[in-house]
């Protein structure tokens, strides 16, 4: 076949498909398929919602940790640096 024979037949192929996509669509069938997916599409949307909620609460509460562990080390850090002071003093 030539180039501009399977040009041709590529581009009837496609305008089958699209018209034989556009005839499903718009039957019946076609509209419960949308409803199926729009049931599906909010089904999603809420489960990544709860997801990112779940994944921002676990952050929320590391973070708490974290800033917690942070003051208990700075809170260690300067009693030892008074403690040495005062030793220090003491000479």
């Amino acid at each position: 076949m030539s180039s501009n024979n399977t040009s041709a037949l590529t581009f009837l192929l496609g305008a089958a498909i699209g018209v034989s996509a556009g005839l499903y669509l718009n039957s019946k069938n076609g509209k419960d398929m949308r409803k199926k997916l729009a049931s599906k599409a909010s089904e999603l949307e809420s489960t990544i919602e709860e997801k990112v909620q779940k994944a921002y609460e676990n952050l929320k509460t590391k973070v708490s940790s974290a800033s917690e562990s942070v003051k208990d080390a700075a809170d260690t850090a300067k009693e030892m640096a008074n403690k040495t002071q005062n030793k220090v003093n003491s000479y």
